[in-house]
């Protein structure tokens, strides 16, 4: 009898969550998806700087006729009424006695729908590869097999990539420094209450046994990044 009861009173208390647990099982949340913030803010950021490398890079690329071979508009929809676009090309070029391919387009990557440059970039290719005409393209010289078809500098794009890495790296870095502000904030509670009793001073050291949680935070940081992807 006093087993089964010392069983429903453990339940008893395992289902009536006091408020103090529900703001730490949310500061759990925002631990975990603070740096998935900051991780896809970094992402942006990184996809922005590429775009400034290669055209740092290919300041001194020089100009080449190529004939196009293949010319696509590939699409994709992010939600209703929302299209995003990537122009897919083929050509070929010669260069120093020697013939090269290529299929890169810009030094963007993926689908986007920032501006109509993909839409642009298809017409053009489009045309030169209906009329026979050749378009001008830009090499490396030192390495004649990279090339790209449009060497403009994505303005519109860079500023999106720059304000989105910013937005979601600073909501990251916001959560994260919040949530150790609020552990340092419980744990001086805790040293002005017992100050001669540090093992009351954080309440996971008061459990008898400890638990580690970085399973759950890799599986819910997986699974976001999965979805966000």
């Amino acid at each position: 009898m006093s087993s089964g009861g010392g069983r429903s009173g453990q339940k008893t208390e395992v289902k009536n969550r006091t408020p103090e647990s529900k703001g730490r099982g949310n500061a759990g949340c925002l631990a975990v998806f603070g740096p998935v913030f900051v991780l896809v803010g970094l992402c942006a950021l990184g996809l922005a700087g590429r775009q400034v490398w290669w055209q740092v890079r290919s300041a001194g690329w020089v100009p080449v006729d190529a004939t196009i071979l293949l010319a696509e508009l590939e699409s994709g929809n992010v939600d209703e009424g929302s299209t995003t676009y990537r122009a897919a090309a083929r050509y070929r070029y010669p260069h120093e006695g020697r013939t090269y391919e290529s299929d890169r387009v810009s030094f963007s990557i993926g689908k986007d729908n920032i501006g109509s440059f993909h839409r642009d970039a298809y017409e053009t290719l489009e045309r030169h590869r209906r009329s026979g005409k050749t378009l001008t393209v830009w090499i490396d010289p030192d390495e004649p097999g990279e090339a790209v078809a449009f060497r403009t500098f994505r303005w519109g794009l860079f500023g999106f990539l720059l304000l989105f890495g910013l937005l979601f790296g600073g909501v990251g870095t916001a959560l994260i420094a919040g949530v150790r502000h609020a552990r340092r904030e419980r744990e001086a509670e805790g040293m002005r209450a017992h100050p001669d009793e540090p093992w009351r001073w954080r309440e996971e050291w008061q459990r008898p046994i400890l638990v580690s949680d970085d399973r759950r935070k890799l599986k819910l940081a997986a699974g976001f990044a999965i979805f966000w992807n």
